[in-house]
């Protein structure tokens, strides 16, 4: 545990190592997590490798459902990811809506 938590430390500031990180430490490839979060498998590369962040509040909150980051982990992504803490709820909280059988609106 120590050992990961010295590792870590190295990324505190960078986004993308953070992602990096996280990501092999799932386990997950690129093309997988691109899939779960809803982007494509360039997209994750590019945050990876510094060419991009995310843009999006809610893709660095699937990042960290995705990846299982504790609160703490979570916490760091988003402050890595250039967006304040106060604004940021550190959990995706959804309430269902049940398909409205009688919506005549776009397909």
């Amino acid at each position: 545990m120590q050992e990961c938590e010295a590792e870590m430390e190295h990324y505190a500031e960078d986004f993308a190592g953070q992602l990096g990180f996280y990501r092999e430490r799932t386990g997950l490839l690129q093309e997988e997590l691109g899939r779960r979060v809803g982007v494509h498998r360039n997209t994750i590369c590019n945050w990876e490798t510094r060419t991009k962040r995310p843009d999006s509040r809610g893709h660095v909150l699937q990042l960290a459902d995705e990846l299982l980051l504790s609160k703490e982990e979570r916490k760091h992504l988003i402050e890595a990811a250039g967006f304040p803490l106060e604004r940021w709820p550190t959990e995706v909280w959804t309430v269902p809506q049940p398909r409205d059988p009688f919506f005549t609106g776009r397909d």
